[in-house]
């Protein structure tokens, strides 16, 4: 993905890690080009993204598959966005029909999680981790579009319509996850939008030295040249600042590192 203009970057909430992306227009979104591997044809697919807003001043376009290059919609598409009523609406496009999904009251300035799922001859969305909506894919199932790039934050037509309110953690792809997964995913994830949460390794160094899981307590120990960090799930729950420069072994609390 691709940044476009100038795109907002904040905290998700005080003291927290995980950043939100706003600040949405015409001229400032987030893209991939015309990409092969992105276009699902009949197999099955997903699209999830945490989103916030807290106005309803016109339809929002929260992520965007199709309209083709040229500006104008064009053949089959997928689409999330946010109604000016404050409904959130999951749409897909394929031989002349349309699937659907909306749920009201999801303008209340507080983080939610929305899955768009094809699984088969079905079209599933999930709110917050539940199964909220099931849909039969009709007509030829076929929602790929050969001129199709994918857009977050603002539509590829000219409706202009940017998203007005903030966005993390969005995702695509194939095999869709089970709904225990998803289930999952917002479980775990839903962690992160808390105040002062960590979820980063410590230090600027990407590099992992060693790593290491303690069955006994449930934590993911990640070492670096900038110091050890401790996770539970996606949290850091702890850190140190000492370099690891060998390797790391931990059990039932106990942690040796060289």
């Amino acid at each position: 993905f691709t940044v476009t203009g100038d795109i907002t970057k904040t905290v998700v909430a005080t003291g927290a890690e995980l950043i939100g992306y706003s600040g949405f227009s015409g001229s400032n979104y987030i893209s991939r080009a015309v990409d092969a591997d992105f276009h699902y044809g009949t197999d099955d697919w997903y699209y999830m993204v945490w989103y916030k807003r807290s106005d309803t001043s016109q339809l929002q376009c929260i992520s965007s598959y199709a309209y083709n290059n040229s500006g104008s919609l064009s053949g089959e598409y997928i689409n999330i966005y946010h109604q000016a009523n404050g409904t959130i609406q999951c749409v897909a496009y394929s031989s002349a029909n349309t699937f659907g999904y909306s749920r009201g009251s999801r303008d209340d300035d507080h983080w939610h999680h929305i899955a768009f799922v094809r699984r088969g001859s079905l079209l599933e969305t999930y709110d917050d981790g539940e199964l909220y909506f099931t849909d039969v894919v009709e007509g030829d199932g076929n929602f790929s579009n050969s001129n199709a790039s994918i857009r977050i934050g603002e539509t590829h037509n000219a409706a202009n319509d940017p998203y007005s309110g903030s966005l993390a953690l969005f995702k695509t792809g194939k095999k869709p996850p089970s709904a225990d997964t998803i289930r999952k995913i917002y479980d775990d994830e839903r962690k992160l939008f808390e105040k002062n949460v960590k979820c980063t390794l410590v230090g600027t160094q990407n590099s992992i030295v060693d790593a290491c899981y303690d069955t006994g307590t449930d934590t993911i120990h990640v070492g670096t040249s900038a110091g050890r960090s401790d996770f539970r799930g996606l949290v850091r729950i702890n850190n140190t600042t000492t370099a690891l420069t060998a390797s790391i072994s931990a059990s039932n609390g106990l942690i040796a590192e060289e």
